[in-house]
């Protein structure tokens, strides 16, 4: 199943990230156990049936929210939004997406 998730933090309400994956237990797992103390709810909003759909719900959500830990680390500069790669991934593929980080030294892990 391919679906796209939001993490929102339960005291503000606010989304704080917004992801995609293939396998929704083993990634809220995965957030569970890097972020133990952090509070927060994360549901899942599309379920969709193809690996693009995914991305590009992803990518516009993004678009739409801007949250704070969706972002690009990129040695030697502030945190850049990732929403502008994501646009450029759904014009051009996911690989332009992934040689544009590359590009920038960045990687695409929450803090």
């Amino acid at each position: 199943m391919f679906c796209v998730y939001t993490i929102t933090d339960i005291e503000t309400e606010e989304i704080v990230y917004i992801g995609s994956t293939t396998n929704f237990e083993r990634r809220r797992y995965e957030h569970a156990r890097r972020f133990p103390w952090v509070k927060y709810d994360m549901d899942i909003v599309y379920e969709c049936d193809t690996r693009e759909e995914m991305f590009r719900l992803e990518a516009e959500l993004i678009s739409q929210h801007k949250p704070r830990k969706n972002v690009v680390h990129v040695p030697g500069r502030s945190h850049t939004s990732v929403a502008g790669l994501y646009k450029k991934a759904i014009r051009e593929g996911r690989e332009a997406f992934q040689t544009a980080l590359v590009e920038q030294g960045g990687t695409t892990h929450p803090q």
